[in-house]
């Protein structure tokens, strides 16, 4: 018995180090020319760490963060949804790549003031692995930015980021989006969980005797 605790002990540890989760930031640098932007096409994807950003709707950019005057703490390059038209809103779609669920922890959101929007802002939807949502909406003074923290956004298996309506001119952004994701069983997981088999299978035939 004393062989079998200490191995269900060993397993449990190591099975708790392999769900440690794995922070992932999508930077989007280097994504944008100097100085300027790129329109990521409809139905396309930027991919940046296995996070793929599909657009469902038109009007999403990769900018520059120095096309306009620079806004607050962004590095380099931002992601920039383009809000001046509210029957074609600017929207993309986040997914792994390798289909594996995630958690969406913080981002760096803020506003491009291009003259006479006085606020920013997204709508951001997480579509929960075995059903429901969790929504929370962000929202800026253009010309600026702040460390925004996400509420709720655990094991998803999409998130919807939308930009909200605006009547004025200013754009929302977003950069340093952090991830999270839960790592597949080790191969020393599933070495412990043999080990444990054989070692139950042993003992109860040695008792059966």
């Amino acid at each position: 018995m004393k062989t079998n605790r200490t191995l269900i002990a060993w397993l449990t540890f190591i099975c708790l180090s392999s769900a440690n989760l794995n922070a992932d930031i999508v930077t989007f640098n280097g994504s944008a020319p100097d100085g300027g932007f790129v329109q990521i096409p409809l139905g396309e994807s930027y991919v940046e760490n296995n996070f793929a950003f599909t657009t469902t709707f038109d009007e999403v950019f990769l900018g520059d963060n120095d096309f306009e005057p620079e806004v607050g703490i962004f590095d380099d390059d931002v992601l920039w949804f383009d809000v001046f038209l509210p029957n074609d809103p600017a929207q993309v779609v986040v997914t792994r790549q390798d289909g594996r669920s995630f958690s969406a922890v913080s981002l760096i959101g803020g506003g491009i003031d291009l003259g006479t929007g006085p606020t920013s802002g997204l709508n951001l939807v997480g579509n929960l692995v075995g059903g429901g949502t969790v929504e929370q909406d962000l929202n800026w003074t253009s010309g600026t930015s702040e460390f925004e923290s996400l509420n709720g956004f655990n094991n998803l298996e999409s998130l919807v980021i939308s930009g909200l309506p605006s009547s004025g001119t200013g754009f929302p952004v977003i950069d340093e989006m952090t991830f999270q994701v839960v790592p597949e069983p080790s191969s020393s997981v599933l070495l412990g969980s043999f080990l444990i088999a054989v070692s139950i299978g042993r003992r109860r035939r040695q008792s059966g005797r």
